[in-house]
Protein backbone atom coordinates (compact mmCIF):
# COMPACT_ATOMS: atom_id res chain seq x y z
CA UNK A 1 0.00 0.00 0.00
CA UNK A 2 3.28 2.71 0.84
CA UNK A 3 4.38 1.49 -2.76
CA UNK A 4 1.03 2.80 -4.41
CA UNK A 5 1.04 6.31 -2.46
CA UNK A 6 4.42 6.41 -2.69
CA UNK A 7 4.08 6.15 -6.74
CA UNK A 8 0.73 8.63 -7.09
CA UNK A 9 2.90 11.21 -4.88
CA UNK A 10 5.53 11.25 -7.40
CA UNK A 11 3.32 11.38 -9.99
CA UNK A 12 1.57 14.44 -8.37
CA UNK A 13 5.11 15.93 -8.12
CA UNK A 14 5.80 15.45 -11.58
CA UNK A 15 2.63 16.87 -12.66
CA UNK A 16 2.72 19.86 -10.65
CA UNK A 17 6.56 20.24 -11.95
CA UNK A 18 5.11 19.82 -15.52
CA UNK A 19 2.64 22.85 -14.73
CA UNK A 20 4.90 25.43 -13.44
CA UNK A 21 7.27 24.48 -16.07
CA UNK A 22 4.27 25.73 -18.94
CA UNK A 23 3.36 28.39 -16.58
CA UNK A 24 7.23 29.84 -16.45
CA UNK A 25 7.25 29.49 -20.00
CA UNK A 26 4.22 31.46 -20.90
CA UNK A 27 6.02 34.41 -18.65
CA UNK A 28 9.10 34.86 -21.23
CA UNK A 29 10.07 37.93 -22.65
CA UNK A 30 8.13 38.97 -26.08
CA UNK A 31 10.63 38.07 -29.30
CA UNK A 32 9.41 41.28 -30.64
CA UNK A 33 8.31 45.03 -29.81
CA UNK A 34 5.46 46.26 -31.73
CA UNK A 35 6.11 49.48 -33.24
CA UNK A 36 2.57 51.29 -33.69
CA UNK A 37 1.31 54.75 -34.84
CA UNK A 38 -2.59 53.94 -34.24
CA UNK A 39 -3.82 57.12 -35.43
CA UNK A 40 -2.73 56.13 -38.91
CA UNK A 41 -3.20 52.96 -38.70
CA UNK A 42 -0.06 51.77 -39.48
CA UNK A 43 2.26 48.79 -37.49
CA UNK A 44 5.23 46.70 -38.12
CA UNK A 45 7.37 44.86 -35.67
CA UNK A 46 11.26 44.76 -34.68
CA UNK A 47 12.94 41.83 -32.85
CA UNK A 48 13.15 42.62 -28.87
CA UNK A 49 16.74 43.54 -28.82
CA UNK A 50 16.53 46.39 -31.28
CA UNK A 51 16.13 49.55 -29.46
CA UNK A 52 14.20 53.20 -30.46
CA UNK A 53 16.25 55.88 -31.56
CA UNK A 54 14.96 58.90 -29.30
CA UNK A 55 12.46 61.18 -31.17
CA UNK A 56 14.86 63.92 -30.83
CA UNK A 57 17.53 62.57 -32.14
CA UNK A 58 15.97 61.26 -35.00
CA UNK A 59 14.41 65.01 -35.68
CA UNK A 60 17.69 66.28 -35.69
CA UNK A 61 19.44 63.87 -37.30
CA UNK A 62 16.35 64.53 -40.35
CA UNK A 63 17.04 67.97 -40.28
CA UNK A 64 20.58 67.30 -40.85
CA UNK A 65 20.10 65.27 -43.76
CA UNK A 66 17.29 66.34 -45.37
CA UNK A 67 16.82 70.03 -43.77
CA UNK A 68 13.55 69.21 -42.33
CA UNK A 69 12.21 67.26 -39.45
CA UNK A 70 9.89 65.08 -41.37
CA UNK A 71 6.14 66.14 -42.68
CA UNK A 72 4.33 63.19 -39.67
CA UNK A 73 5.47 60.50 -37.60
CA UNK A 74 8.74 58.59 -38.16
CA UNK A 75 10.30 56.36 -35.94
CA UNK A 76 13.66 54.09 -35.79
CA UNK A 77 15.02 51.53 -34.35
CA UNK A 78 18.43 49.98 -34.90
CA UNK A 79 19.97 46.62 -33.55
CA UNK A 80 23.13 46.45 -31.37
CA UNK A 81 24.57 48.17 -28.37
CA UNK A 82 25.08 51.45 -29.64
CA UNK A 83 22.37 52.40 -31.26
CA UNK A 84 22.53 56.37 -33.31
CA UNK A 85 20.47 58.45 -35.15
CA UNK A 86 23.34 59.30 -37.13
CA UNK A 87 23.71 55.60 -38.53
CA UNK A 88 20.47 57.12 -40.28
CA UNK A 89 21.94 57.90 -43.94
CA UNK A 90 25.31 56.87 -42.59
CA UNK A 91 27.08 54.10 -44.66
CA UNK A 92 29.06 51.07 -43.15
CA UNK A 93 26.23 50.54 -40.58
CA UNK A 94 27.10 47.02 -39.01
CA UNK A 95 23.65 46.14 -37.42
CA UNK A 96 20.41 46.67 -38.80
CA UNK A 97 18.70 49.82 -39.28
CA UNK A 98 14.73 50.62 -39.41
CA UNK A 99 13.34 53.96 -40.21
CA UNK A 100 9.52 54.64 -40.68
CA UNK A 101 7.48 57.45 -41.82
CA UNK A 102 4.29 58.96 -42.45
CA UNK A 103 3.24 61.76 -44.42
CA UNK A 104 1.02 63.86 -46.69
CA UNK A 105 1.58 63.43 -50.51
CA UNK A 106 -0.33 65.17 -53.41
CA UNK A 107 -0.05 62.15 -55.59
CA UNK A 108 1.73 58.92 -55.36
CA UNK A 109 1.72 55.16 -55.96
CA UNK A 110 0.26 52.35 -54.26
CA UNK A 111 2.86 50.57 -53.54
CA UNK A 112 6.76 48.77 -53.88
CA UNK A 113 8.99 46.71 -52.14
CA UNK A 114 12.63 47.06 -53.29
CA UNK A 115 15.63 45.96 -51.98
CA UNK A 116 19.01 47.02 -53.50
CA UNK A 117 22.77 47.33 -53.35
CA UNK A 118 24.91 50.64 -52.90
CA UNK A 119 28.50 50.69 -53.02
CA UNK A 120 30.39 53.75 -51.25
CA UNK A 121 33.38 55.34 -51.73
CA UNK A 122 36.30 52.68 -50.35
CA UNK A 123 34.40 49.64 -51.41
CA UNK A 124 31.70 49.93 -48.47
CA UNK A 125 28.23 48.62 -50.03
CA UNK A 126 25.38 48.35 -48.02
CA UNK A 127 21.64 46.88 -48.93
CA UNK A 128 18.60 48.85 -48.56
CA UNK A 129 15.60 47.19 -48.13
CA UNK A 130 12.40 49.84 -49.06
CA UNK A 131 9.05 49.26 -48.42
CA UNK A 132 6.58 52.13 -49.44
CA UNK A 133 2.82 52.59 -49.95
CA UNK A 134 0.11 55.07 -50.08
CA UNK A 135 -3.15 55.46 -49.38
CA UNK A 136 -6.48 54.55 -51.98
CA UNK A 137 -6.75 58.33 -52.57
CA UNK A 138 -2.68 58.85 -53.02
CA UNK A 139 -2.39 61.71 -50.23
CA UNK A 140 -1.03 59.95 -47.90
CA UNK A 141 2.83 58.12 -48.03
CA UNK A 142 3.42 54.94 -45.10
CA UNK A 143 7.84 54.68 -45.80
CA UNK A 144 9.74 52.01 -44.32
CA UNK A 145 13.59 51.88 -44.94
CA UNK A 146 16.28 48.89 -43.51
CA UNK A 147 20.04 49.06 -44.26
CA UNK A 148 23.41 47.60 -42.98
CA UNK A 149 26.56 46.22 -44.19
CA UNK A 150 25.52 43.56 -47.07
CA UNK A 151 27.44 40.97 -44.72
CA UNK A 152 25.24 42.40 -42.05
CA UNK A 153 21.84 42.15 -44.55
CA UNK A 154 22.49 38.66 -45.48
CA UNK A 155 23.35 37.39 -41.94
CA UNK A 156 20.27 38.92 -40.63
CA UNK A 157 17.91 38.25 -43.54
CA UNK A 158 15.69 36.38 -41.05
CA UNK A 159 15.26 38.45 -38.98
CA UNK A 160 15.24 41.62 -41.62
CA UNK A 161 12.34 39.75 -43.90
CA UNK A 162 10.37 39.45 -40.07
CA UNK A 163 10.47 43.35 -39.88
CA UNK A 164 9.80 44.00 -43.38
CA UNK A 165 6.57 42.04 -44.18
CA UNK A 166 5.28 43.15 -41.12
CA UNK A 167 4.80 46.37 -42.25
CA UNK A 168 0.39 46.96 -42.05
CA UNK A 169 -0.98 49.73 -42.75
CA UNK A 170 -5.07 49.57 -41.94
CA UNK A 171 -8.39 50.70 -43.06
CA UNK A 172 -8.53 54.41 -41.26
Amino acid sequence: MASKAHRVAKGLVGGCALLLGVTLSGCAAPQYTYVANSGQSTYFKVPNGWHKISDSSLSSELRTATGSSGGGWTVAYEAGRKPTAGDFLSFGTAEPFVFAEVGQLSSGVHGVRETFDYTYTGGISDTFDEVALTNADQTVVYLLVLHCTSSCYSNDQSEINDVMSSFTIGSP
